[in-house]
């Protein structure tokens, strides 16, 4: 979050990293962050679902079915995964 803020407008949180999570994050244990800016968050930031802004159709999945060569089902059989 820090880095698409920072490429927005250096002027919320600052250029360093390091002052922001020590700004905006409590330690809460070796190398385990929590976060405590979401009021900051919500001020800079509205929150849009896609069904608010978006009308797109249903997915539509196209499955295909390849033949592998005979050295990818070597390799495969050898992995053994299933084919």
């Amino acid at each position: 979050m820090f880095s698409q803020y920072k490429y927005l407008n250096p002027m919320i949180f600052g250029l360093s990293f390091y002052s922001f999570r020590k700004r905006y994050f409590e330690i809460t244990g070796y190398g385990m962050y929590k976060p405590v800016l979401k009021k900051r968050i919500h001020s800079i930031a509205i929150r849009v679902t896609k069904a608010e802004c978006l009308d797109l159709p249903d997915v539509t999945d196209i499955i295909q079915h390849v033949d592998l060569e005979t050295a990818a089902l070597r390799m495969a059989d050898r992995s053994g995964q299933r084919v």
